[in-house]
């Protein structure tokens, strides 16, 4: 029993000799975590942020194929996108598209208001060539849901998470 307690006691003796250490292996390890976790809840938050828009422009496209009043679309898309502040970080641009000799041509365009940013189609009247030949059939009328949102940080890594994430995050469905 001797021996039992002189080998116990020496493993508690050999713990006290390290007094500090691990404060100085914290020290320098915690900036290198808080690094990762910011980084983490960012990366998270915009790719909640990015997967909610993919299915709301979805829908939305999805809801004016089935010939749902363009204005309407936006007013669900707009209030559907509220549990990520799309009202109030961002906008929707809600556009038909008609196929006149392979070429879609923007036929009707509404957008949410006071939202600056223009369609990355075009406006009314406009040649869509970037989806051109994206097998759209000549003379179908086809409805895109582009989705604008204001990416702000919320962690202090503001200028290294600048540098992955889009100052705006944008989405868009065609159907």
């Amino acid at each position: 029993m001797g021996r039992w307690w002189i080998t116990l006691r020496s493993l508690v003796d050999a713990g006290r000799e390290d007094n500090g250490q691990e404060v100085v292996e914290f020290v320098l390890i915690l900036p290198v975590m808080l690094v990762m976790l910011f980084g983490i809840i960012e990366l998270g938050r915009a790719y909640d942020i990015s997967q909610s828009m993919t299915a709301l422009s979805r829908e939305g496209a999805n809801i004016a194929a089935r010939g749902t009043a363009l204005d309407t679309v936006l007013d669900m898309t707009m209030l559907n996108g509220e549990p990520i502040g799309l009202s109030d970080k961002g906008g929707t641009i809600v556009t038909e598209l008609t196929v006149q000799n392979d070429v879609p041509i923007v036929t009707d365009q509404t957008a949410s208001p006071g939202y600056r940013p223009r369609s990355k189609l075009g406006k009314k009247g406009d040649e869509v060539p970037s989806l051109a030949r994206s097998g759209q059939i000549d003379g179908r009328v086809y409805f895109v849901v582009e989705l604008f949102y204001d990416h702000e940080p919320i962690t202090p890594l503001a200028n290294l998470i600048g540098r992955i994430v889009p100052d705006t995050i944008y989405d868009r469905a065609i159907f």
